[in-house]
């Protein structure tokens, strides 16, 4: 009897890297695919000190930018988000021990710039996956879903169907909604964050905590529920559940618009002013998003991109 065949679908990320090295060594990957929107700076990762210098050097250019446009407080609860995801990357590598670093080693890498590209399901397809194991990446579409014998999993960081879509940690901290932090893994179909559930397991949370320091306990969670999932599905003991129905729909990047950004920073302690003095139109503060805003921070590579 062959082994069982699991790839992990991920992103550049430190916690991405933390997930990988953990599934590794209680599941045994056969492959990893690492989705990175911007795979032209690939080669700049293979040293974590050059990963953390793009990435900074990303923000402080995005910042920059935002003042040259003039929107001062856009710039500012920008600049203030960057200094959140780095504080909460220093504690995360310093609370885990983790050192960023390659990929687990003898294990073959794909990195896409897309994770549902035609080359990515063919170098998928080659491997005759019994398991996908989805964490931080685009929604996969059907031919990638439909691809492994058992199913695709995917770990989402709130107890679903509570805060299925984006980013769920900043509108549990903003809602003030932290009994649902935790972690749930479940199969994916074709619906966002709707598959039938696995494992769920609580995370204690209580303010003030930032989104990203939530995420960062959601990530430790992840590594190993993930796994436990996985064994449970290679295994044929693992219990599915349909999801209880939900009225809410998923939330999306373009939902957290400056004006949620201000929001959630009050509930933080920071003290910032208004929105009428700052933004020229109601309509650009609802459709532009600034990184870091429109993801988890934490979850992108040095390009600065999420993914």
């Amino acid at each position: 009897m062959r082994e069982s065949r699991v790839l992990l679908l991920t992103n550049p990320s430190a916690h991405a890297r933390y997930v990988a090295e953990t599934l590794h060594k209680t599941v045994g990957l056969a492959g990893i695919v690492v989705e990175d929107p911007r795979f032209g700076v690939q080669r700049m990762r293979g040293h974590s000190t050059r990963a953390l210098f793009v990435d900074r050097l990303y923000g402080y250019l995005s910042v920059s930018r935002t003042w040259l446009r003039g929107e001062r407080l856009r710039a500012r609860v920008q600049l203030i988000g960057e200094q959140l995801i780095r504080e909460a990357k220093r504690e995360f590598l310093r609370d885990t021990g983790f050192t960023p670093g390659p990929w687990p080693k003898s294990l073959p890498v794909h990195s896409t710039p897309g994770i549902n590209r035609d080359e990515t399901l063919a170098w998928c397809r080659e491997r005759s996956p019994d398991l996908l194991l989805v964490c931080g990446t685009s929604i996969l579409k059907p031919p990638l879903i439909a691809l492994p014998r058992l199913g695709a999993l995917n770990a989402h960081t709130s107890l679903l169907p509570a805060y299925r879509g984006m980013f769920p940690e900043f509108w549990q901290v903003l809602q003030a909604h932290l009994a649902s932090a935790g972690v749930t893994v479940h199969f994916i179909d074709a619906g966002v964050d709707s598959g039938d559930l696995i494992l769920q397991r609580k995370v204690e949370a209580c303010p003030p905590l930032s989104p990203w320091r939530l995420r960062n306990r959601n990530v430790v969670l992840t590594a190993q529920l993930l796994g436990e999932a996985a064994a449970q599905v290679l295994a044929g003991s693992a219990l599915r559940r349909p999801q209880p129905q939900s009225a809410q729909r998923p939330y999306r990047a373009r939902d957290i618009t400056l004006e949620k950004q201000v929001e959630l920073l009050r509930v933080l302690g920071f003290r910032l002013p208004g929105l009428a003095r700052h933004a020229r139109a109601p309509e650009q503060i609802r459709e532009r998003n600034s990184a870091p805003w429109s993801h988890a921070g934490q979850d992108r590579g040095a390009s600065g991109r999420p993914s």
